[in-house]
């Protein structure tokens, strides 16, 4: 896949799960929190790294400054490619199809975004994701009642 068309799709994609393009972002607001998008090229490889993290709007005055730097909670998409999961999109494996790719993001948002778009969803990412709750402020723990 090369990368015109990777970014095509993902941007298709996430328009269609109504997402906007801000700047090089991509962004959803929940109920009380905004969902922040970005692209991360490797330094490596023919590698990307699809980050998203959460905003709780009750921790920021002006959500009008997006960006990935600062979100609240963190996290990393992974790719689905043949029943295993690879923190990277990588462009030059031959198995990596559009429909992986939508596949994978479609995966992602189902199961760790939409569930996110308020604080109470983003809760039950810290069950699911053991550990996260050592990255997040204590200002985070607190409004949603963890650690």
């Amino acid at each position: 896949m090369d990368k015109k068309n990777f970014k095509e799709s993902i941007h298709q994609s996430l328009l269609m799960q109504g997402f906007k393009k801000q700047r090089k972002f991509f962004i959803k607001e929940g109920v009380d929190t905004l969902v922040v998008i970005d692209l991360q090229k490797s330094n490596f490889s023919n590698s990307y790294y699809i980050n998203y993290g959460f905003i709780i709007m009750q921790l920021h005055d002006n959500n009008k400054n997006v960006n990935l730097g600062n979100t609240d909670i963190k996290l990393r998409m992974r790719a689905f490619i043949e029943d295993k999961s690879m923190p990277e999109f990588d462009l030059d494996n031959d198995k990596l199809t559009e429909e992986i790719l939508k596949f994978s993001l479609e995966k992602e948002y189902k199961e760790n975004i939409e569930p996110s778009l308020d604080t109470k969803g983003l809760r039950n990412l810290f069950i699911k994701y053991s550990g996260l709750e050592n990255s997040v402020s204590p200002e985070v723990r607190g409004i949603l009642n963890i650690g």
